[in-house]
């Protein structure tokens, strides 16, 4: 029903936090996401998987959506890869992953296409990530102008040396390596 109102509405932001949202509700929004005003999702604490993701993915590129939040889901880097596959044609300039299963895996898939995405925030923070995923993005950010705000807290395998690292790789870069909660 959700889905059905919000192809004639003119909503532009969708907080559905912890409202124990599967692929298949994914998969329903997903469908009229092309049709729909909103530019902010917000699908933090569900259970939004690799098949959420794939749908998500097909429709990002065509949405309007210029925020996408997967906070505290089951997401892991095979999911990372399918939206990393669609970022660069998609209009979302914030990305939050925060305290999902990503590994440097991941963040490589992501790095790949980081230069050439429209993001300006991204948030990696209680994830898997280590000094390789630190070294990754630290390459990517020597050549990014657009992301402006990269939050990788609580990662805890991060070195100070590899934080140091991504801290220099960009100085329009600001690099958050702790949050309040």
């Amino acid at each position: 029903q959700l889905s059905n109102a919000l192809v004639n509405s003119q909503l532009s932001s969708l907080n559905l936090w912890n409202n124990n949202i599967t692929d298949e509700g994914v998969k329903q929004l997903s469908n009229v996401l092309v049709n729909s005003q909103l530019s902010s999702l917000n699908l933090i604490v569900n259970h939004t998987t690799d098949e959420g993701v794939k749908q998500l993915g097909n429709v990002l590129v065509d949405s309007q959506l210029s925020s996408l939040n997967l906070s505290v889901n089951h997401i892991r880097d095979e999911d990372v890869k399918q939206l990393s596959n669609v970022l660069v044609d998609s209009q979302l300039s914030s990305l939050d992953l925060e305290a999902n299963h990503i590994t440097d895996e991941g963040v490589k898939q992501l790095s790949n296409v980081l230069v050439d995405s429209q993001l300006s925030s991204l948030d990696l923070s209680v994830n898997h990530i280590t000094d390789e995923g630190v070294k990754q993005l630290s390459n990517v950010l020597v050549n990014n102008n657009k992301l402006r705000r990269l939050f990788l807290a609580r990662n805890f395998e991060i070195t100070d040396e590899a934080k140091e690292q991504i801290i220099q790789a960009n100085p329009n870069c600001e690099v958050i390596f702790f949050k309040v909660v």
